[in-house]
């Protein structure tokens, strides 16, 4: 019987899910505050995992070991869970509207991290909102903070959205082009209101991530290749002890 119909076998893995957080909570304890890190690398890791849908750049994809893509599927769990409870454990209590929406999208991740095993949590659209709603929320909190990088955050992450993530939805060729020229005529209209010379600032959120794309998968290939290695050398070994 498949898993995402069977309920027994879902509740039993929860208890397991249960300590695992616990063990994520005491470690926090521990570590220095990082949350921004900690976000980032949960996008990146998103951005790597959804690349065979919807490519990186405008569709285009770049070629990841299957075996790579593989371990990312099966352990990305654990870290997001790391880095929500993370987050939540050093997250600023306050009831402005910037912190307190940061809470509500925190608890839609920890909603669609209790939600494996179902359809929903791999609906593009649901998955989507995951993504780009980080777009508000860091526009929000610099606004609230009175600094000028409000646009940096919005922007930023919209360029991300229409280079990469807009090409997983099934939109006409048509349409994704529409879309670019929006997103561009916007920028344009509202550095140029602003302040044109720090149009590039545009570009620092996608340059990060995508360098963090690259570096994540570099990772998971150069440890997947080391532990074909060792494999590799112990059945020589085995092989030879029984020669």
């Amino acid at each position: 019987m498949d898993m995402a119909n069977n309920p027994i076998r879902m509740l039993a893995g929860y208890p397991s899910l249960l300590i695992q957080m616990k063990i994520v909570v005491l470690l926090t304890k521990w570590l220095p505050e990082s949350i921004q890190n900690q976000k980032i690398g949960m996008l990146i890791l998103i951005l790597v995992m959804m690349s065979p849908r919807r490519g990186w750049f405008w569709g285009k994809k770049l070629k990841i070991g299957k075996d790579a893509m593989k371990g990312m599927y099966k352990w990305h769990g654990y870290y997001i869970t790391w880095a929500l409870i993370y987050t939540f454990w050093f997250h600023p209590m306050d009831t402005g509207i910037a912190l307190t929406f940061g809470f509500f999208y925190m608890f839609l991740l920890l909603l669609q991290g209790s939600l494996f095993f179902t359809r929903i949590h791999t609906n593009r659209w649901w998955t989507l909102a995951q993504e780009v709603i980080v777009l508000a929320h860091g526009a929000l909190v610099a606004v609230m903070q009175g600094n000028e990088l409000w646009r940096m955050f919005a922007f930023g992450f919209a360029g991300i959205f229409v280079i990469t993530q807009m090409h997983g939805l099934g939109l006409s060729r048509r349409t994704r082009w529409v879309i670019l020229t929006l997103y561009i005529t916007a920028a344009l209209v509202v550095y140029g209101l602003y302040d044109i010379t720090n149009i590039h600032q545009i570009l620092w959120i996608p340059i990060i991530e995508y360098l963090g794309v690259l570096l994540l998968a570099g990772i998971f290939g150069a440890g997947l290749w080391m532990a074909r290695r060792i494999r590799g050398r112990q059945n020589m070994q085995g092989e030879g002890a029984n020669a």
